[in-house]
């Protein structure tokens, strides 16, 4: 009888055809492209609003009394800016700069002026850059800004009322905190000069300390303003 075959050795070819049939595992999915994070405090659009501590200093032209005003009053600005780096940025401001009494005229006068001003803003790095971790370093950061304004001053009185607007020069400093990606506070010390350009006139400055005369007015105070801000400020 002839035996069967299953107990015969396979030849070794047959195992290694078996062997290569088998399926493979799938090869594992690649990793997920993860896009690179952008700073949420990094908005480039945003607006913000002030209340104002203002003082007017400046003095009458043509007068003999020497008629002058130096009162701190109310008043606001509203503004909107454009970021074109995270630390750089333009802004276009409303101020309204108040009123005031003026002193040494021999009737009542009042001052009351307003003005528009475009800025460049350059805001540091945060705090923690420079002096390492705190509780609040990560979100307060020093800015400046620099840029011109167009002011216009308005007198009233029972004799009339006579106005006259000027370009001003526009400085300040101050303080940011970034409370969230979207809300932002300041506090800011501002100055918007007496006039450039028109009949030049020595005006004190810095109560003061220096005299100013870069320009003149024809009729109206030659005031310069310097308002302190506490702005709160929203990120689009």
């Amino acid at each position: 009888m002839v035996a069967c075959g299953h107990g015969l050795p396979r030849e070794p070819g047959a195992a290694q055809a078996a062997d290569i049939a088998l399926p493979q595992p799938a090869p594992p999915a690649p990793p997920p492209v993860v896009l690179p994070q952008v700073d949420p405090v990094y908005s480039r659009f945003y607006v913000g609003a002030a209340f104002n501590w203002v003082h007017h200093t400046g003095y009458v032209p043509d007068t003999t009394t020497q008629a002058d005003t130096a009162q701190y009053t109310v008043g606001f600005k509203v503004f909107g800016g454009f970021r074109f780096t995270p630390q750089n940025s333009v802004e276009v401001t409303y101020y309204d700069l108040g009123k005031v009494k003026i002193e040494g005229l021999p009737v009542d006068t009042h001052e009351h002026a307003w003005a528009i001003s475009g800025s460049f803003v350059h805001v540091s790095p945060p705090f923690s850059q420079w002096i390492g971790p705190g509780p609040w370093n990560d979100y307060l950061h020093v800015f400046v800004r620099l840029g011109l304004a167009y002011k216009h001053v308005t007198q009233d009185s029972v004799i009339g009322t006579i106005d006259e607007g000027f370009l001003s020069a526009v400085i300040g400093t101050g303080l940011e905190v970034r409370f969230t990606p979207q809300f932002f506070g300041r506090i800011e010390y501002e100055f918007l000069s007496t006039a450039i350009g028109g009949p030049r006139e020595s005006v004190p400055g810095f109560k003061g300390l220096i005299n100013v005369n870069i320009g003149g007015t024809n009729r109206v105070i030659n005031v310069m303003n310097t308002p302190i801000a506490l702005t709160l400020g929203y990120n689009f």
